[in-house]
């Protein structure tokens, strides 16, 4: 069974301004994604918007276009006012980011790790594909939770109640395994629909008020999965020591196994190489150099006509050269065999 469904934005805003609006066109900043929707409330640092089909979106001030800039300016905030920050008693200002929890988890168990903002070069200059070069700065604007494991067949039977795996215990799969607990393995045999479908549902459980889940975007996946590191992976560019934190060729017999059974990288996030690949929600070609050139700032876009989407991190199959953190291929939203995904999530509101 597959589910379709439109994508939903995240970010953080810079600034903070509550009033109703009709509906109107919001465009980002470079001009290539647009969509019709009403402002319809402002929750802590991020402007909420209602688009056509009812779903709400939160979008960053940082990727609005000029003339949405100058829209909430009209409304009596400025765009350079960033929201007031308590004091603490002694009267300094304490610094919410730090204050974040490194690591929450939700109420269907799953473990998520706080991924700070920050800079990194992203693609490579060295071996690698065409398509990975040349190596550029990216700017990602603001910190956000990230699994801390690929989503697992339980977690999405438990939100979906089905299971689209090959490799699983039961249910219509080829790869149909019996007497092993396939439970904590990642969720495998997914399509792009399906794995917006499940951040969709996961958003709308009364028990997740106020998060908001999506997939990362490209850069997010390859920030994180560096996590600091200078080199094809979280480790540097040794492949030896790619089988103390990844199932690929080598040490998988090809099949996926329990998500975490390798060691994590510098942020806490296990299998970011191998296992299974892991959709993302951008296209390769939005990091262009031409584009990333004069803006470094990690591009977001709901992109409905586009036909292919980005997988990353190699698979259980791949050789250690596939499982390098900048290889990304386009595949088609359809395509299923060996793709699997995790969430990102980003606070909203504050939960009642």
């Amino acid at each position: 069974m597959r589910y379709a469904a439109s994508m939903t934005v995240i970010l953080v805003l810079l600034f903070v301004v509550v009033a109703p609006s009709s509906a109107r066109k919001w465009t980002d900043s470079t001009g290539k994604f647009s969509t019709e929707a009403e402002l319809t409330e402002i929750q802590g640092n991020t402007v909420i918007l209602e688009n056509t089909d009812g779903r709400r979106i939160a979008v960053p001030i940082a990727r609005l276009s000029e003339a949405d800039r100058q829209y909430l300016r009209s409304m009596g905030k400025s765009a350079s006012e960033p929201p007031a920050q308590p004091e603490t008693p002694d009267g300094s200002k304490p610094n919410l980011e730090e204050e974040s929890p490194l690591e929450i988890t939700n109420s269907i168990g799953m473990k998520l790790k706080r991924i700070p903002a920050g800079e990194f070069r992203m693609g490579t200059d060295g071996t690698g594909l065409p398509n990975e070069k040349p190596r550029r700065r990216m700017r990602i604007l603001g910190s956000f939770y990230m699994g801390k494991h690929e989503v697992t067949q339980e977690q999405f039977q438990h939100v979906m109640d089905t299971n689209p795996s090959r490799y699983a215990q039961s249910g219509e799969s080829s790869d149909r395994v019996d007497g092993l607990d396939t439970n904590p393995h990642p969720v495998d045999n997914t399509t792009w629909d399906d794995a917006l479908a499940f951040c969709l549902a996961l958003s709308q459980l009364p028990e997740e008020a106020g998060r908001q889940y999506r997939l990362p975007t490209s850069a997010e996946w390859e920030y994180a999965c560096l996590a600091g590191a200078e080199g094809g992976f979280c480790f540097g560019d040794d492949e030896s020591q790619l089988g103390r934190y990844a199932r690929y060729e080598d040490n998988s017999q090809r099949h996926p196994w329990p998500v975490g059974s390798r060691r994590p990288n510098a942020f806490g996030v296990f299998d970011m190489h191998g296992n299974v690949q892991e959709w993302c929600t951008t296209r390769r070609d939005l990091y262009k150099t031409s584009d990333v050139a004069h803006d470094p700032t990690d591009p977001f876009g709901s992109i409905p006509q586009a036909k292919l989407k980005v997988r990353r991190g190699g698979r259980s199959g791949h050789k250690a050269d596939a499982c390098r953190s900048s290889v990304h291929v386009n595949y088609a939203l359809s395509m299923e065999i060996t793709s699997g995904f995790r969430v990102v999530m980003v606070e909203i509101a504050n939960k009642p």
